[in-house]
């Protein structure tokens, strides 16, 4: 049988021209699995014709975004549409979160700016997708099988897709569901076999196991459902370390079918939007409030930046306190009382700026995260874990002395903080951690 209206690209950036300390070519095996599942007649169904596979060469920037571009070229809103990316994320030097592609150059241990996809390009080439039916799917964070750890290798690599990015992409369309290979402070292992072992387990639930029949078709959530179970068990079991894969969807959105359940034919589409959010696995569901806020930071970033004391820098004139119609050319430069009024970004992005607290103030700021750091050494943490949010708070001292400091990206790097001072039950720094959460979407939004 065929599932018609599916609709898939599938990635695995495997080498690297200018990184060759990178490769990794277990991604290009991943890629051609799920490739090979998806087009199978006896399993998934899609058409061989609409499921694309990059690798290697084809995996640059030009191609991904080439390849997402086709996709919103033949696919309408009743499509059904799955992007698969199997390779390695790391922040970039300008900040921002990127996929590396193929032909990536390195500064120290980041991605050179505008040598991978980054968040606003992914977003972007997304939201020219119509389908309303988008399973993305980020293998995007890799440790190895001797010395599975956190970040050894001081590579990129060690970054999964941030929680602000993947809640950004929610709002780049309707029906968008996200699975990530790991949650954002964890690590996705490689193992031992041919595959990762979160490509296994995608794999074998594409094949139906552990995944009930809906009307002839496999569910997103009963797909992530398998996923998750299989991988973290593995992974609890092989390495005594957590990988919980999550899934991350807008508030009150459903699942929806993403392939033929073993080539059976489907006899009933509405079936697999009856399913609920799998209870024990690593859901997150979004407002989509934050979501449309974190979607309109992503969109403006290089063109836009809002800093504290309601800064707000757009193109190339300078514009006095008033309601614009910009068309891509405002600049607003010193403190700007709004009034609640909306300015009209480069993209035609209403935007409406809130008055910082009083008591917002890029001192205090500094002042919780050094609050923080000292915090830090008492807490108990496994030297692992200390050395990474040591890090990551390092990161965050220097993101925010930037010209331009970057909220989603200080929001990520924080949230990844909290949640592994949150799994290793240090209470006086989370709450650290969330005081300064806060005052940064207050100084930088």
């Amino acid at each position: 049988m065929a599932f018609r209206d599916g609709h898939a690209l599938l990635i695995g950036v495997g080498s690297h021209r200018f990184a060759p300390q990178l490769d990794a070519p277990v991604t290009v095996a991943d890629a051609e699995a799920v490739a090979a599942i998806l087009r199978s007649p006896e399993y998934c169904g899609y058409p061989s014709e609409q499921v694309t596979l990059l690798h290697d060469e084809s995996a640059t920037r030009e191609g991904i975004l080439a390849g997402l571009a086709a996709l919103a070229e033949r696919t309408g809103p009743e499509d059904t549409v799955v992007v698969y990316y199997c390779g390695h994320g790391e922040f970039g030097t300008d900040g921002e979160y990127y996929l590396v592609s193929h032909e990536v150059k390195l500064s120290g241990s980041r991605v050179e700016a505008g040598s991978g996809v980054n968040q606003a390009e992914l977003v972007r080439a997304l939201r020219e997708i119509r389908a309303k039916r988008l399973l993305l799917i980020f293998n995007a964070c890799y440790s190895g099988e001797i010395s599975p750890s956190l970040g050894a290798s001081g590579l990129p690599g060690g970054r999964s897709l941030p929680g602000t990015t993947a809640e950004a992409l929610l709002s780049a369309g309707s029906g968008r569901i996200i699975l990530t290979a790991c949650r954002e402070d964890q690590r996705s292992y490689i193992g031992g076999g041919s595959l990762t072992i979160f490509t296994q387990a995608l794999t074998q639930g594409l094949k139906g196991a552990g995944v009930a029949s809906r009307g002839g078709t496999i569910s997103a959530f009963d797909l992530y459902a398998s996923v998750f179970e299989t991988v973290s068990e593995t992974v609890r079991s092989r390495y005594d370390l957590p990988q919980e894969p999550e899934l991350t969807v807008l508030k009150g959105v459903g699942p929806f079918a993403v392939a033929l359940y073993r080539g059976a034919a489907a006899t009933d589409l509405g079936a697999a939007e009856a399913g609920e959010l799998p209870s024990g696995t690593a859901v997150r569901q979004v407002s989509p409030e934050r979501s449309q806020r974190l979607y309109q930071q992503i969109l403006q970033t290089g063109g836009v930046y809002f800093g504290q004391g309601n800064v707000v820098e757009i193109g190339e004139d300078v514009i006095g306190e008033q309601r614009i119609d910009t068309g891509g050319g405002a600049f607003v430069r010193g403190s700007v009382n709004t009034g609640g009024g909306a300015f009209v970004g480069r993209d035609q992005t209403v935007v409406t700026t809130q008055p910082a607290s009083p008591s917002a103030s890029p001192e205090r700021f500094a002042a919780l995260l050094k609050e923080l750091r000292e915090a830090i050494p008492s807490a108990g943490l496994d030297p692992k874990v200390q050395g990474v949010v040591e890090e990551d708070v390092s990161w965050v001292e220097r993101e925010v002395g930037a010209s331009e400091p970057n909220l989603p990206v200080i929001e990520a790097r924080l949230l990844g903080i909290q949640g592994l001072l949150e799994r290793s039950a240090a209470a006086g720094p989370v709450k650290i951690v969330k005081k300064a959460i806060q005052l940064a979407q207050q100084l930088f939004q």
